[in-house]
């Protein structure tokens, strides 16, 4: 049995994040922007759209690093290695496996 409405549900979920970003854009709360880019990153990702997904999770990666906030930076590594680990860049996943690992 298929779900008839996932599509609709994809792209609620997009455009939820989407606008949870502009607000903490908006607010300048780069906490918030972070956790946006994860969510939008994960759902790039779902979709297939991986270069997308990528230049979510760096942007996310590079204000949790600005902010010092380790969770999101763990978080990150583990999303950006898991992409590299789907594209067959064993190394390269590990590496951000350990990074997050050492945090």
């Amino acid at each position: 049995m298929t779900d008839d409405n996932s599509e609709g549900t994809a792209s609620d979920e997009l455009a939820h994040w989407q606008a949870q970003l502009a607000a903490a854009q908006a607010a300048g709360d780069q906490a918030e922007e972070a956790r946006a880019h994860l969510a939008l990153g994960e759902t790039k990702r779902v979709s297939g759209n991986v270069g997308a997904a990528r230049t979510h999770f760096e942007r996310a990666l590079a204000l949790s690093e600005q902010l010092g906030d380790t969770l999101g930076i763990a978080n990150a590594h583990v999303r950006l290695g898991g992409l590299e680990r789907m594209s067959g860049n064993a190394e390269a996943a590990r590496a951000h496996f350990e990074r997050a690992l050492a945090l």
